[in-house]
């Protein structure tokens, strides 16, 4: 009994040591640390935060661990917004501790959306876990390749995939922000006009005192203003209304008529040719200003992305998943898109290509009823085969390496890139497009070494390509 109580007061004396030097040790080694790993880089007014904050280090683990059980009890309860709240202050706990917002951001996403029952509540939590990578677990942790793979993967899986039976509702909602902000792209088999559409974009001043130089758009930003009309997403909603661009325009039928003598002024300024220049520069800029501040994303690699895949419609989830996989790979190891393959994205890439070749154009009709609910429909786009190919290729190159050969065993991606060939040699042919369709069934037959035949029935029109 001496014995046992003499264990229990060496153990008490050992961790109040132990308890006192972490107190003391705390800002020492803060201090050491990276400014942008210091807790006093987490802004915040809340009072638990502010009180944790002060709390001596050794405190804060245990507090941080009731947060965590806390939240999981709440969310086991079914109160996911009070569980929401916890973890929101367990993310601005530990803001550089990436692993913190990836899981957070995918129980949200893949956990909690799927225990609601409405459309509305799956697509809150859905983009609830979109919005915590990518407006705040960035903010904190911008070379962090965890975030990028995690917010690509949702785009990718969660939303471009069918696993979820309320995936179409992911799809329209996000082709409703996307044609909101960016519109259309042009309606050609050109991928030269696609990109010339969305280069303005890219090209756009980022300061609105560079915009203001511009001939004629001093004057059209202030004759704006006197309607209140802003340079955010005040002059969008009047520009998608009242503009005669075939890109955002509804069709006639749907399209609104101005009923004040204010509204007529305002539309004659979505229309006037006199300000037609001007209007498109205010356009590109208030487009890459919302881009920038509001989704994130960076319109010069955007523009990239498109010249090297393909006529990237913005609309479409997997054209994000796209992005987001390969800007992480550009932010977090310096890569630039032609030492991007798809070996460095767990597969991502490859994966949102295949899917834009079988759903890369979208046929889109407003909802005059339900404006976050459109019409959406998904077709084929053959000019995404051969980017798709392309990177098949780099990438089994890399597997098999400089001596290798494409059809070797060591190159685990063959089987995968001979099922996608026969489909689109199949997609081809039945499109018309017979010659291209031997190109890919010889691709399959000559590079891959396939032991199968793809039967082409050469009775179909004369090819069109």
């Amino acid at each position: 009994m001496l014995l046992e109580r003499i264990i229990q007061f060496v153990i008490l004396i050992f961790s109040a040591a132990a308890f006192t030097a972490a107190v003391f040790l705390a800002e020492p080694l803060n201090s050491r640390r990276p400014l942008k790993y210091q807790y006093e880089q987490v802004i915040t007014k809340h009072p638990k935060i502010v009180l944790l904050q002060l709390a001596p280090g050794g405190l804060r683990a245990p507090l941080l661990t009731y947060l965590w059980i806390r939240s999981q009890q709440l969310k086991e309860d079914g109160k996911f917004f009070d569980a929401k709240q916890q973890r929101d202050l367990i993310c601005d706990l530990m803001p550089h501790f990436s692993g913190v917002w990836a899981y957070h951001a995918w129980d949200m996403a893949w956990n909690i959306s799927v225990a609601t029952h409405t459309p509305e509540e799956r697509w809150l939590w859905v983009s609830n876990g979109i919005r915590l990578i990518r407006d705040r677990g960035l903010k904190y942790n911008p070379n962090d390749l965890i975030l990028y793979r995690e917010l690509a993967w949702i785009f990718f899986s969660k939303m471009g995939q069918y696993t979820d039976e309320m995936h179409m509702i992911y799809k329209q909602r996000w082709a409703a922000l996307m044609h909101r902000l960016l519109g259309a792209p042009p309606i050609s088999e050109s991928t030269e006009n696609v990109i010339k559409a969305f280069a303005p974009i890219a090209e756009a001043p980022d300061k609105i005192e560079d915009l203001l130089k511009i001939p004629q758009v001093a004057d059209y930003v202030s004759r704006l203003r006197k309607y209140g009309i802003k340079l955010d997403e005040t002059f969008l909603e009047y520009y998608n209304r009242y503009s005669d661009d075939p890109l955002v325009a509804p069709p006639t039928w749907m399209r609104f008529e101005p009923e004040t003598e204010r509204e007529k002024q305002i539309a004659e300024l979505m229309q006037t040719a006199k300000y037609a220049s001007a209007r498109k520069k205010v356009l590109a800029f208030v487009r890459k200003k919302l881009l920038t501040e509001k989704y994130r994303m960076d319109a010069d690699w955007m523009l990239k992305l498109m010249k090297r895949y393909g006529p990237l419609d913005w609309r479409n989830v997997n054209s994000h998943a796209l992005y987001w996989s390969t800007l992480g790979l550009h932010r977090t190891m310096n890569l630039d898109l032609g030492e991007i393959n798809a070996l460095n994205n767990d597969r991502i890439l490859l994966g949102a290509l295949k899917s834009l070749t079988r759903t890369g154009q979208i046929y889109y009709t407003p909802n005059p009823i339900d404006p976050d609910n459109p019409i959406v429909e998904w077709g084929p786009d053959w000019r995404f085969i051969e980017p798709t190919n392309r990177e098949y290729l780099r990438a089994e190159r890399i597997l098999v390496g400089p001596e290798g050969k494409i059809d070797d065993e060591k190159n685990t991606l063959r089987d995968g890139h001979i099922t996608y060939l026969s489909n689109v040699v199949q997609m081809l042919y039945l499109g018309g497009r017979e010659r291209l369709a031997r190109k890919y069934y010889d691709v399959i037959k000559d590079v891959l070494k396939a032991k199968g035949k793809i039967c082409l029935l050469y009775t179909s029109p004369s090819p069109r390509d």
